[in-house]
């Protein structure tokens, strides 16, 4: 067992906020992981992966008329869902407004085309519902479940929902259930149903903005937790065996745009499977020791805090991993401060350029990994930051 301690201080220009979720513009994107041997593009789709320094950027769909874009996990990447995972990233769907379409869609699927999987066709399907015609079916991403951002109002699939309103929502793409067809002398239509739909703060996803989307799953409740923004947490039980039919499932992006379009991207923070452990946070006054979270903070109180990682296991050795904490923007690094305490308790000062304004990125060398079927050694990063309210 390896044991990793950095000690650090900050000086608190005001309180602690929580954590922006949105950037300015397209040319400011977050940080995020690099996705080589991550995902596949299948043949005939127009998606791509986009280098850059900081992170890789999964282009969904270009800012090109009819375009029809999906994404998906490598083999050794798949989700298991008889363990927990979480997994986080951040979304962009152009500057446009109400001019925007079609949008994207986060998927989850066994289909019999597993991680070549691909539907082009209608845009407001998005590369993954059904047909949008009355009474056909078999044209859905098979044996799926889907979160949509639709950034376009259709007046037939969406005709249950606000009108005009962008929205996002849930439902399995290949069950009948997920559509209402009805007919009448003056024409047949079909909607889409569709699961608790929620609104942007304001009326448009493409707004020029990067958004945090979030998920959760929990094996022991099979339930699925996602969050975008701030708005609502959405939770969705599912039924696996009914729905995927195996608990080792594809996950990715599906997106399409029509005569009118915008781009659709996403940007990596944290992905299910290449890594299982967990995180505990401790915050302590540094006089008294006790707890203080949950607690009132005053001036001049100095606090330590702590974040316990534990790296359980994971599907390949880790290279070159790196650990990365971004600061409040309230918060200054006090120079001088950063100390790393290995298992042996030695404690040394790290150097200054860890930090580049308000992100910290230190290396941590290799996760060696005794063999392809075996797991990590059990190791642990602690990190210990020492604060001053003013």
């Amino acid at each position: 067992m390896k044991q990793v301690w950095l000690l650090f201080l900050f000086a608190f220009l005001t309180f602690m906020e929580t954590p922006i979720l949105a950037w300015a513009s397209e040319e400011q994107p977050p940080d995020g992981i690099k996705l080589q041997s991550v995902f596949k593009i299948p043949e005939g789709a127009d998606s791509s992966v986009i280098e850059a320094e900081n992170q890789d950027i999964a282009e969904i769909t270009a800012n090109k008329k009819n375009q029809a874009g999906a994404i998906w996990n490598l083999d050794s990447y798949k989700m298991d869902l008889t363990k927990d995972f979480k997994m986080s990233m951040y979304l962009y769907f152009g500057n446009k407004g109400t001019l925007a379409a079609d949008g994207a869609a986060f998927v989850m699927q066994a289909d019999k085309d597993q991680n070549n999987a691909f539907r082009a066709g209608e845009s407001r399907r998005l590369g993954v519902w059904d047909s949008s015609q009355y009474n056909e079916f078999g044209l859905a991403i098979g044996h799926s479940f889907a979160v949509e951002f639709d950034t376009h109002y259709d007046r037939n699939f969406d005709s249950m929902l606000a009108k005009g309103r962008n929205h996002i929502a849930w439902g399995y793409p290949d069950q009948r259930e997920t559509y209402k067809d009805e007919w009448s002398l003056l024409g047949s239509q079909r909607s889409l149903l569709h699961g608790e739909p929620i609104f942007p703060n304001g009326d448009y996803l493409s707004d020029g903005k990067w958004h945090l989307f979030t998920v959760k799953w929990d094996a022991k409740m099979a339930q699925l937790t996602y969050k975008f923004d701030k708005l609502r947490e959405i939770h969705v039980p599912i039924d696996v065996a009914q729905t995927f039919g195996t608990n080792q499932i594809y996950w990715g992006f599906t997106g399409a745009t029509g005569s009118q379009f915008s781009e659709s991207k996403v940007v990596f923070e944290e992905l299910p499977g290449r890594l299982e452990g967990k995180t505990a946070e401790h915050i302590f006054d540094w006089w008294s020791k006790k707890s203080v979270k949950k607690e009132d903070v005053y001036a001049g109180q100095m606090l330590t805090y702590e974040l316990d990682t534990t790296y359980l296991t994971g599907q390949e050795k880790w290279k070159n991993v790196v650990l990365k904490k971004r600061l409040d923007k309230n918060v200054d690094y006090v120079a001088g401060s950063l100390r790393m305490v290995n298992e042996n308790g030695e404690e040394s000062g790290l150097n200054e350029s860890y930090f580049e304004g308000k992100l910290l990125q230190v290396p941590l060398g290799d996760f060696e990994q005794g063999g392809a079927n075996k797991r990590f050694d059990l190791k642990y990063v602690r990190i210990k930051l020492q604060k001053i309210i003013q």
